[in-house]
């Protein structure tokens, strides 16, 4: 994947992935560029996405292979799992789960990932 096609799914991907995070009630928003411009104009710009929940401000890379994780996804639908945490060696642990359960996992005491409360 390279060139055009590669910007204009990249770019897709970027929106749907704010989208469905703003569907569910967080602040999320596309950065502009995609960390093209984070060395000339700063932090600001920096990662492809930036979430912001009370008091905390994410960024975020969004990832798209038409195939390359489909070992994640395997494991996380055999046996119905949950959730991974996967780790290379000397790295530290990730949390990988499918995006309804971290609305879950929020929602779950009905915290609004929007309060500042």
């Amino acid at each position: 994947m390279s060139g055009r096609s590669s910007k204009r799914k990249g770019y897709y991907n970027e929106v749907k992935a704010v989208e469905e995070l703003q569907k569910m009630g967080f602040d999320a928003d596309r950065v502009f560029g995609s960390g093209a411009y984070e060395k000339q104009l700063g932090e600001k710009f920096a990662g492809d996405i930036r979430l912001t929940l009370p008091g905390h401000s994410f960024v975020g890379e969004v990832k798209f292979r038409k195939s390359g994780f489909k070992t994640l996804y395997d494991w996380l639908e055999s046996e119905r799992k949950s959730f991974l945490l996967v780790r290379q060696d000397r790295r530290p642990f990730l949390f990988v789960c499918p995006l309804d359960m971290l609305e879950d996992l929020f929602h779950a005491d009905n915290v609004d990932p929007k309060d500042e409360s």
